[in-house]
């Protein structure tokens, strides 16, 4: 009779499933839920966003697709600042860079953690919005910020 090192092989066994279970989930998540995700969060919500304000109408892009935290956080004259001075660069290319549930556990919500990639005249972004769902079921913009190159945080503004 052969022995084995291993105390239980029944337990090694039952692990060895629940890893390749883990593993196979986040296979699937990744190639199905993901891109779900992401055409939803572009074609609900940003693809009118930035149509919006590509159009010149900042202050209707700030009233209809934020939430009442992010008009707090920016107001109207702080937003159509940022978003004058953006548009005004003779280029304004945007990429869906990311997109994950995320769940802030001090304000017990979950959002889409968002990033896009803005490419101006002399300066490109990273763009991190909070995406939450309001009373309705529709996607608003809660918070968003800046992810400056070789800085951890993300620095809170209005895009």
């Amino acid at each position: 009779m052969l022995e084995s090192d291993v105390p239980h092989p029944v337990i090694a066994f039952i692990v060895a499933v629940l890893l390749f279970g883990g593993v196979g989930y986040g296979i699937y998540h990744h190639l199905t839920e993901v891109p779900e995700q992401r055409r939803e969060v572009e074609e609900a919500l940003f693809a009118p966003y930035f149509q919006t304000l590509a159009a010149g109408r900042i202050d209707e892009a700030w009233e209809r697709y934020t939430t009442s935290s992010y008009k707090e956080s920016f107001p109207l004259d702080v937003y159509r600042t940022q978003w004058r001075a953006a548009l005004s660069s003779s280029r304004f290319d945007r990429k869906l860079l990311n997109v994950n549930m995320s769940h802030d556990a001090i304000e017990r919500q979950t959002f889409l953690l968002v990033t896009y990639g803005f490419s101006l005249d002399h300066d490109y972004i990273h763009a991190v919005y909070h995406v939450v769902r309001d009373a309705d079921g529709g996607q608003r913009i809660d918070w968003s910020g800046r992810l400056y190159t070789g800085r951890p945080l993300t620095d809170s503004e209005p895009w």
